[in-house]
């Protein structure tokens, strides 16, 4: 079962939770917004309001236009300062390309962590996606992580930090 009281996991440091659902066999992560953060390092995956996705030591934080989920707002947490927040709007062709290079759409300087071209913002089949690495499909050298806001469903192979502890999931 889901542990559902957040007073109770604060007092014994409980930073997430992972539950077994037996309706669908399957284990699931939730951060349970104590600490620092439970993030799960993804590939690719789509957008929802109020995420937060974690590049290097730098945060995005996703809001979509209330009227239509077509615009979205970044504000961009580096260190103590915050950026934004930036308009990107939905465009045929559009990709916004976040990493340290110069030519960026968002550069991240001053981070060790963040690779030349680290992910992509891309609008496709209706929604904003973040994407791992560059246009060609090489991955980002220290990965993409997505804030467990939601239950994330564990698969195979996982990885996902817990504060700054990093795991892998192996199923047997």
């Amino acid at each position: 079962e889901p542990h559902n009281n957040l007073k109770e996991a604060e007092n014994t440091g409980r930073n997430c939770m992972i539950y077994y659902n037996k309706l669908d066999s399957n284990y699931y992560i939730k951060d349970l917004n104590c600490g620092l953060g439970t993030f799960v390092k993804i590939d690719r995956s789509p957008i929802k309001d109020y995420y937060i996705i974690n590049v290097g030591e730098t945060y995005f934080l996703c809001n979509y236009d209330t009227r239509t989920k077509e615009t979205l707002f970044l504000k961009i947490f580096q260190y103590s300062i915050e950026k934004g927040p930036f308009k990107i709007q939905k465009s045929k062709s559009a990709t916004y390309r976040i990493g340290s290079q110069a030519d960026m759409s968002f550069v991240i300087d001053k981070d060790e962590y963040v690779s030349k071209i680290h992910c992509l913002l891309k609008f496709e089949n209706g929604c904003w996606n973040v994407i791992d690495g560059d246009d060609t499909g090489k991955k980002s050298t220290n990965g993409t992580w997505l804030y467990a806001l939601d239950e994330i469903k564990i698969t195979d192979g996982m990885h996902f930090k817990c504060n700054n502890t990093l795991f892998q999931c192996k199923f047997k």
